[in-house]
């Protein structure tokens, strides 16, 4: 943390910082910890809320409930390493081809083509 500390107070750096650096007051953990609960966030992504085998099942179909899919990042059972929004898209492509076979069978039950969007 030393190094970077002394490049961005060089002088060419200085104007253009819009605020104080902000640093753990020593590089013990306790304040490190504080450090990092003061100063920042989380872009949290929720996940697993309706996931898999526990709210939904493997075609997203709500346990318990005719005719409602849940489809979206929800149904991942984990949080993925990287930004949740692609696995999403292909989670959605999935289950929109499930549910275009499944209405374009002739044997399909009426409530098939029920579902609520958002």
């Amino acid at each position: 943390m030393g190094k970077l500390r002394e490049i961005a107070e060089q002088p060419a750096l200085t104007e253009h910082r819009r605020d104080v650096l902000r640093i753990p007051a020593s590089d013990r953990d306790s304040d490190i910890l504080d450090h990092i609960q003061r100063y920042t966030q989380s872009y949290f992504h929720p996940v697993g809320t309706c996931a898999i085998g526990s709210v939904v099942d493997s075609e997203l179909r709500v346990l318990g409930v005719d005719g409602l899919r849940v489809v979206d990042a929800s149904v991942m059972p984990v949080i993925t390493r990287g930004n949740t929004n692609a696995p999403t898209i292909m989670i959605v492509e999935k289950v929109a081809d499930m549910i275009r076979r499944f209405v374009q069978k002739p044997t399909a039950p009426a409530d098939a083509t029920k579902l609520i969007t958002f």
